[in-house]
């Protein structure tokens, strides 16, 4: 069952007749009775999950009357379930909207036969639909500017024909004329995001899929957007042209502080800092707006004593074939070569050489354009000098630019042995600043990820 933690304004009533089952299962099960198994509690719908319903013995409350206009290019049979999807897709717009379906309470007629034919659509064509419209790369300013959207989106992903299209902007038309209210959107103004260029970078790959997911998330909440996808001949033609797109290889050499210089180095207008993250990490940007978007926000994970060697060897990373003793050597040749104003800072401010931060989280790092000149120019002499891990580069270069006086968030990352625990990952995805890694491209990564950002969206509302 699903939550109840939801205002159902659209419930459907089961029926104990054929509407509510397709021609395919009445084909297969001549003899069918009815729902007799099914429960006497309600069934609600998670947000972010797609259910059909149809047009018979279903309630629409005032703030789902929009979804009640019937698409009239497909068959009939196609047309309410196309429907309930394109009213599911526009829920996240509506706080703590949801779908109910209710016990059996209606016995509806038997008028005609269902015919396999007319309702093919619905077999061969519904996995397309529901990505189409679940992961569509749209913003909008208001609800009935989002629903001409997404009629237009189902005629143009030839779901639809363009008739549709017209009739639905005269719906919109009519329903104002008779005095209906529009659900009210978020005001991406008064959101903390609206300012910040938010830059993604993509460790291991980066499907149509996987992109169109994060993007159809991240649009609502951020205007500036940089992605940094893995590979160098990777299609981005579906990606809206007003998000910069750059290919990086990190197999040969391309690491991510390079990708971090890159982000903060962008020219965006109207934007006061840039945050960069990695794909596979949900940021749970509501407890975020806690933060200062004038500091420097990172997650420090160690601090040793230069010259020390073996302090070095506790972390992760050290002992992996680009680690090690070598890697050590790399960042003692970075510090030998630091002009001496850094090291000055170093000394005065962090407490060098007895205190310096061996390693960060790199997954995850805001900068505000006061300190952006700042972080480029270390991270650039880094660069210069050697390849070493993100997660070294980035402290120093932050500890250079903002010594004192920074957000250090509580580390996020959950690994292997931990992240069976579901009640552990939940716990992070729900007061942390970000957890990760979380797979989107793993089903289960996937639904709990649109599931915490349909959170988001209505914490934020």
């Amino acid at each position: 069952m699903g939550s109840t933690s939801c205002y159902p304004i659209i419930q459907q009533y089961l029926s104990q007749s054929h509407p509510d089952l397709d021609a395919s299962y009445l084909m297969q099960n001549k003899n069918y009775e009815g729902f007799k198994s099914v429960a006497a509690s309600a069934l609600v719908i998670p947000r972010g999950v797609f259910a059909p319903y149809n047009s018979h013995s279903t309630i629409h409350r005032y703030e789902a009357l929009w979804s009640l206009l019937l698409p009239r290019t497909v068959h009939k049979r196609v047309a309410d379930i196309w429907r309930s999807y394109i009213a599911q897709s526009l829920f996240y717009l509506i706080p703590d909207a949801c779908l109910m379906f209710t016990p059996p309470a209606v016995t509806g007629p038997i008028t005609e036969s269902p015919s396999y034919e007319d309702e093919l659509p619905l077999y061969t064509n519904s996995p397309y639909v529901v990505n189409v419209l679940k992961y569509h790369l749209m913003s909008f300013d208001t609800f009935e500017e989002a629903l001409l959207g997404i009629y237009e989106l189902m005629y143009h992903s030839l779901i639809l024909g363009k008739d549709d299209v017209t009739l639905v902007k005269h719906w919109i038309r009519d329903l104002k004329l008779v005095g209906y209210e529009f659900p009210k959107l978020p005001n991406k103004a008064t959101l903390w995001t609206k300012n910040i260029h938010l830059c993604i970078m993509f460790n291991w790959g980066s499907t149509e899929y996987r992109t169109r997911q994060l993007l159809s998330y991240y649009m609502r909440f951020f205007d500036a957007i940089t992605l940094f996808l893995e590979g160098e001949h990777v299609n981005h033609t579906y990606i809206p042209s007003h998000i910069q797109v750059f290919h990086v290889k990190t197999s040969t050499g391309f690491f991510q502080q390079k990708c971090v210089e890159m982000c903060i180095n962008q020219a965006v207008p109207n934007t006061v800092s840039h945050l960069y993250i990695a794909d596979d990490m949900f940021i749970n940007i509501a407890k975020m707006s806690q933060l200062s978007v004038s500091k420097i926000w990172f997650i420090p994970l160690s601090v040793h004593t230069f010259g020390d060697d073996s302090s070095f060897y506790d972390w992760y990373w050290w002992d992996k074939p680009l680690g090690g003793y070598t890697e050590y050597k790399r960042f003692v040749t970075v510090i030998n070569g630091l002009p001496q104003e850094w090291k000055q800072v170093l000394i005065d401010k962090v407490g060098f050489p007895n205190r310096i931060h061996g390693h960060a989280v790199a997954d995850i790092v805001h900068i505000p354009n006061a300190f952006a000149i700042q972080v480029t120019k270390v991270l650039n002499y880094i660069n210069s000098v050697t390849d070493i891990f993100c997660e070294i580069a980035v402290p120093l270069a932050v500890d250079i630019a903002q010594p004192i006086g920074r957000e250090e968030m509580e580390e996020g990352n959950l690994w292997e042995w931990q992240r069976t625990d579901s009640g552990a990952v939940q716990n992070f995805i729900d007061n942390r600043y970000y957890m990760h890694p979380l797979k989107t491209s793993t089903k289960y990564g996937a639904d709990l990820w649109c599931k915490s950002m349909n959170n988001q969206l209505k914490l934020l509302a």
